[in-house]
């Protein structure tokens, strides 16, 4: 399993890591990218991560 690390979106800036293979969709947005998985989240629908990667470099990672 490949693992791409973005920086999350919150207080502190914290590393994230996601697994290409489970990620839906990719949402570009003006000061952030959300990045949608199949992971569940509280409501049992795909996971939102924001980072703070641009659209561009976030597909990069993704598709290495």
């Amino acid at each position: 399993m490949r693992l791409a690390k973005f920086t999350y979106i919150g207080t502190a800036e914290n590393p994230v890591f996601i697994n290409p293979e489970q990620v839906v969709s990719v949402t570009p947005f003006e000061k952030y990218t959300e990045i949608l998985t199949t992971g569940l989240g509280r409501d049992g629908q795909g996971k939102a991560i924001n980072v703070q990667e641009d659209v561009n470099r976030v597909l990069a990672l993704l598709t290495v």
